[in-house]
């Protein structure tokens, strides 16, 4: 035999045993599987709608990735907030947090190079965001992942907990897009029914920022020799899924005189279209938070990626670290977070609060039964029944809920009423009994209520809520934790939108940007994320971090800062305590209002 035919020879036989290595490798991926990622499947009622999916439908996933040590993280967190200790107030920075506390390189190569042996695209990896994204067939996940993914008209959802194999026991916290809706996007928790347009405002009572100023006792922002938020350092980080026409931003700010924006549009797939908002919400949130803190540069913070996900936003937001103050009012839908993606939630969350940064989220409009229901194993439809919005019920999040009332206005129209003990309502449009009684969960009431989640946290410890039964206190998370504005159309608060937005409502205004009253809890979460900088400039900072224990400990003190809602009523769907049982609202601490709204000066003085 000749050497070239020996060399031939030993190259396929290199070859041939190259490719059974990599076949055994592959299949091995493929086939080992020793354990699960708990709690990461929808607990959905499984009915004759729902069949097996198609095999062929691609995926777009996403592998969040655990955070480590989290006994020194939970005490360390503790340290940073507790005057006293050595390490309050000593934010971290980003790369301080993922050298103590995030994966490892290798643990991240771990899961990457599992994915691509498993047959699946890997897009993407973040080790700051602890993401890696990757797609796949149904097929594809079926088979590694050992689930079934089943379908319906208007979501997928695996019925199971993926499997992994045993030596990535504990690295992945959860696998998002396993389940999602067919249509994939995002949903305004807080986007209140739209009042009719009125461009010409005059004669129509919604609060303008002046009037705002004057009923929550802030001192014109606008002026000066007051504060108006913290300056271009700092940023309030709003989480959208669209963006804003800056040409109808100015319509504000010239409409109301306050200064422009300073905007930046910042999204989680830069190879992506941004798409211009199709709803009020992301409006109402930039007007808001520019109008409470008008010194404040403002981040968008757009999840605009194949499968868009607050999460995205919200990780990124935190990664970046740019921003003193998040606020968020959206969530995923129809297909709310498992078990598992509330804890990646809650890990970001924890991240936020340790570099500093204070995280707002609207608590809902769906009074007592949040639209995503219990993420329990019941069976049945987990929506019917007692919720909140366990992504953001964490003790990391500030949870804002909804006031409505009724001011007094001069002969122009200006609000000439201030915040005060009685004056303020829990947010409840369903005044009166509603009949027909249409299945919960609907818009229209500030939602709150107990965590079946997360056990209460220190600063809420001893606390009974209005209406608990006699002895009862809390043993889990209650939420909100304060409240604010929210009602549409009392009084409402002006925004400004496009022309085609108020065409979907049946009518436009007759010009290409609109004036129109906005409400929900969406409206509280900017106010608040806005009084947060009027604060951090009062304290010559751009970081608090979370804001939650000195809040409960002031009004434990007897501080004005936050007016209690005493006003008894009930965030019940529809007024039907009897049929869905609800919270009642009235003096002290209530799952309607959390602790009460702000009187800004007097919080600026007590904080």
């Amino acid at each position: 035999m000749n050497h070239k035919k020996k060399l031939v020879l030993v190259i396929a036989a290199v070859y041939v045993s190259v490719s059974l290595l990599f076949s055994f490798r592959t299949s091995r991926a493929m086939t080992e599987k020793a354990t699960t990622v708990p709690g990461n499947h929808p607990n959905i009622a499984i009915t004759s709608r729902w069949r097996g999916a198609d095999a062929g439908r691609q995926l777009q996933m996403n592998a969040v990735l655990a955070l480590r040590n989290q006994s020194e993280l939970r005490e360390l967190k503790h340290e940073l907030q507790k005057p006293g200790s050595a390490n309050y107030h000593k934010w971290l920075s980003t790369a301080e947090f993922m050298r103590r506390f995030g994966p490892t390189q290798s643990q991240m190569d771990n899961v990457v190079t599992w994915l691509g042996a498993s047959g699946f695209t890997v897009r993407e990896t973040s080790i700051g965001t602890r993401s890696v994204r990757f797609s796949g067939s149904v097929a594809d996940v079926a088979h590694v992942f050992s689930t079934r993914i089943v379908s319906n008209d208007t979501a997928y959802a695996n019925v199971s907990d993926p499997q992994v194999p045993a030596s990535l026991s504990g690295t992945i916290v959860a696998i998002l897009g396993l389940s999602g809706p067919l249509r994939p996007g995002t949903r305004a928790i807080g986007d209140a029914d739209v009042a009719a347009p009125e461009f010409r405002i005059d004669g129509t009572k919604h609060l303008s920022p002046q009037d705002f100023w004057t009923f929550y006792d802030e001192h014109t922002p606008t002026n000066a020799k007051n504060i108006g938020g913290t300056g271009p350092g700092d940023c309030i980080g709003l989480l959208e899924s669209q963006s804003v026409d800056p040409r109808a931003l100015k319509q504000f700010t010239k409409r109301f005189h306050l200064p422009p924006v300073n905007l930046t549009v910042t999204p989680t797939n830069p190879a992506n279209e941004v798409p211009l908002a199709t709803a009020n919400e992301p409006y109402l949130d930039v007007d808001w938070a520019h109008a409470v803190a008008p010194n404040t540069p403002i981040v968008l913070y757009v999840t605009n990626d194949t499968a868009p996900s607050q999460f995205e936003a919200l990780a990124l937001a935190v990664y970046q670290n740019a921003c003193g103050a998040i606020s968020s009012s959206i969530h995923d839908f129809p297909m709310c977070p498992d078990f598992a993606q509330i804890s990646a939630y809650a890990d970001v969350e924890a991240q936020a609060v340790m570099q500093g940064q204070t995280y707002f989220h609207a608590s809902g409009d769906f009074g007592s039964y949040f639209d995503c229901g219990q993420p329990t194993a019941m069976p049945g439809n987990t929506d019917v029944q007692p919720s909140i919005d366990e992504s953001a019920a964490s003790e990391d999040v500030t949870e804002v809920g909804g006031t409505q009332f009724d001011p007094s206005y001069d002969a122009k129209g200006r609000v000439t009423s201030t915040i005060g003990a009685g004056v303020e309502h829990v947010w409840n449009k369903w005044k009166n009994p509603t009949d027909p009684i249409p299945r919960p969960p609907q818009k229209g009431a500030s939602t709150g209520g107990v965590s079946m989640v997360f056990p209460v946290p220190t600063w809420q410890d001893g606390i009974v809520p209005y209406g608990f039964p006699k002895g009862g206190v809390l043993t889990m998370r209650g939420a909100p934790d304060v409240s604010a504005v929210a009602n549409t159309d009392e009084p409402g608060l002006w925004i400004v939108t496009t022309n085609a937005i108020q065409k979907q409502n049946g009518k436009g205004c007759g010009a290409p940007y609109c004036f129109t009253g906005e409400g929900g809890t969406s409206a509280g979460s900017p106010i608040w994320a806005g009084v947060s900088r009027l604060l951090a400039e009062t304290l010559n900072t751009t970081r608090l971090g979370n804001i939650n224990p000195r809040l409960y400990e002031m009004v434990a003190k007897g501080s004005a800062a936050l007016v209690d809602v005493s006003e008894v009523g009930e965030n019940c769907p529809y007024s039907q305590c009897d049929r869905f049982p609800g919270y009642q609202v009235g003096p002290g601490y209530d799952l309607g209002t959390g602790l009460g709204s702000p009187d800004i000066n007097t919080l600026l003085a007590d904080f």
